[in-house]
Order: C-alpha cells, then structure tokens, then sequence
C-alpha cells in the first residue's frame, strides 16, 4: 500500500514538473490555470498559511505577529 501512495506521489509531481516546464519561464500575473494545476488547497491557520500541493506536499509559511 505504502509503495502505491510513494508511485502516485511520483506520478503526480512528474505532471506538475511538465506542466511547469510548458509555461512561460515568468509571469507578472497570476494564472488560475497555473494555480489549478499546483495547488489542491490553502489552509490558514493562527500563525501560518499551508500550501497542499496536488503531489500531497505542503508548503508551510509562517506569518508574523
């Protein structure tokens, strides 16, 4: 069970690697369809916003008092 989560973790961030390596190197907007393809959802909390990304990582920023 454990090696099938790791194999979609996998999959899921090689689509995100090629996704990114087809949109423009910069962009001075933000782009929902970007957004969509990266981002399953954003959680605030008391001190920091989370980033889940689709791949199942989280990205954690912490906010100053």
């Amino acid at each position: 069970m454990e090696s099938t989560d790791e194999d979609e973790q996998v999959r899921k961030t090689e689509a995100m690697l090629e996704y990114l390596e087809d949109s423009p190197e910069w962009a001075d907007t933000l782009d929902g369809e970007l957004f969509d393809q990266l981002i399953e959802r954003i959680r605030l909390a008391d001190d920091a916003l989370h980033i889940v990304l689709h791949n199942g990582l989280e990205l954690t920023e912490r906010m100053a008092s």
